[in-house]
């Protein structure tokens, strides 16, 4: 995704598992064009990204269009989200209303390693709980929402490969 005029890319952390419908999930985040083309790349089987070998020193942009180009992947989802965010007892709170009319609210605590996820968690329950917020049952997050309304055929294909509930 794109955030802000930035390259973003959330990459599932082994032994999380599919996940659907809102439940605590964690990911490792990657920031920047040149990163998120070397990631992609790499979960896409395809061979690491160089910078073109002319000398010109091709930047992370063209980077990644190449590596989109070379996986034949094009945009399916386009909306924008506006957002208002909070801190409180050392986690982040993000109100997220997207474009298509939907919302909802992350409570975030990032860590720096993964020994720290579980304390993370813990704290991302007990600042939810003070809110008096519920995880995500039928809804889900803001792009698996967008593909139940919008991409039948994307829905239908992460369904059967596991990604998402039915």
């Amino acid at each position: 995704r794109r955030r802000e005029k930035r390259w973003e890319i959330k990459i599932p952390v082994e032994g999380e598992g599919g996940r659907s419908g809102g439940e605590r999930s964690v990911f490792r985040e990657v920031e920047g064009a040149r990163s998120v083309a070397d990631e992609l790349a790499a979960a896409l089987g395809l061979p690491a990204p160089s910078d073109g070998g002319d000398g010109g020193g091709a930047d992370g942009e063209e980077i990644l269009t190449r590596v989109m180009a070379d996986a034949a992947a094009r945009p399916f989802a386009e909306f924008v989200t506006e957002r208002v965010s909070w801190s409180l007892d050392g986690a982040s709170i993000d109100f997220d209303h997207a474009s298509f009319g939907h919302s909802v609210v992350e409570v975030e605590v990032m860590c720096e390693r993964a020994e720290q996820v579980e304390d993370a968690e813990k704290k991302v329950e007990e600042v939810a709980a003070k809110l008096g917020l519920e995880p995500l049952t039928e809804t889900g997050g803001k792009l698996e929402t967008f593909i139940r309304k919008n991409c039948p055929k994307h829905l239908a294909v992460l369904v059967s490969k596991g990604y998402l509930k039915p």
